[in-house]
């Protein structure tokens, strides 16, 4: 099986832009270049995952810190096989130059992220859910 192969169809979505494939020990099997969370970062979602810790205020993949609470400028989603970890993000892009006055900029562009982020979130949970179900009906 080719992780790379499933990592890319995950980045063919709309939705999702950093990626990972993990195993439940923690080592990476594929990840996007931007995206390389640790090995102890994956053990952390795992436990977090199973119930086996205390569930957290915020958490860190890839050296971003996440909170359990919605981010408007991006989502993720954590997905459990038998042995595997689907992980699946989208970052928001940094904001670019103002071509308004900053005040208003801010707003606006807060004002489409919260109109984008239900969707954005929904989509990014079903790619997860998808491939996760493949890689459980191909014995992982």
């Amino acid at each position: 099986m080719s992780w790379d192969s499933i990592l890319h169809s995950m980045l063919q979505s709309d939705c999702i832009n950093r990626a990972a494939l993990a195993g439940r020990d923690g080592l990476i099997w594929s990840a996007t270049p931007d995206f390389q969370p640790t090995q102890q970062e994956i053990l952390n979602l795992v436990n977090y995952c199973e119930g086996e810790s205390a569930s957290p205020a915020s958490f860190t993949l890839a050296g971003r810190r996440y909170l359990t609470l919605r981010r408007l400028e991006g989502c993720i989603d954590v997905a459990l096989t038998l042995n595997c970890v689907v992980v699946g993000a989208y970052v928001a892009p940094a904001e670019t130059p103002l071509t308004a006055p900053p005040a208003q900029h801010k707003q606006s562009n807060s004002l489409q992220q919260c109109q984008q982020q239900p969707n954005r979130s929904e989509k990014v949970h079903q790619t997860v859910m998808n491939v996760r179900l493949y890689l459980r009906e191909n014995g992982f």
